[in-house]
């Protein structure tokens, strides 16, 4: 059975680690496969991407945009927007049409990116600006002036 490693060729370390796994099956004869890791988003990332929801969702209630469910024998209901609902109906409809896939958990930085630029395109027909959390907003709203 093989084994697979990772290695983070970006750093010092882990290059020597790799050069040293590599020279180790070199001498062995193995034949080896090589891949590129795609990094997802860090856990990080990840809180800020739902965060985002929420700064997405209390943008449109504060605009009086009001989510509109099908529902009841097709009867629309005006309810409020939370996270949940942008998630799973504006930021997830995207998702999987850009990239054929549904969980978030397997979104990669470039991609999130993607999708960020198209809800800030329509954001902005709104006449919204909705900015994706960062540490420098973080602090901004932690510090009183």
């Amino acid at each position: 059975m093989s084994e697979s490693k990772q290695y983070n060729l970006s750093t010092s370390e882990g290059f020597i680690q790799a050069f040293g796994r590599f020279n180790h099956l070199k001498e062995k004869g193995a034949l080896i496969e090589i891949n590129e890791v795609k990094q997802t988003r860090s856990s990080l990332q990840n809180r800020a991407l739902h965060l985002y929801f929420t700064f997405c969702s209390d943008a449109l209630n504060d605009a009086g945009i009001e989510f509109s469910y099908r529902g009841i024998k097709g009867m629309d209901i005006e309810i409020a927007w939370n996270a949940d609902i942008f998630k799973n109906f504006v930021w997830r409809p995207i998702q999987i049409t850009l990239f054929e896939f549904e969980s978030t958990t397997k979104l990669k930085t470039s991609e999130i990116t993607q999708i960020l630029d198209v809800l800030s395109r329509h954001f902005a027909s709104l006449g919204l600006t909705v900015n994706f959390p960062n540490n420098f907003d973080y602090w901004i709203s932690k510090t009183q002036f």
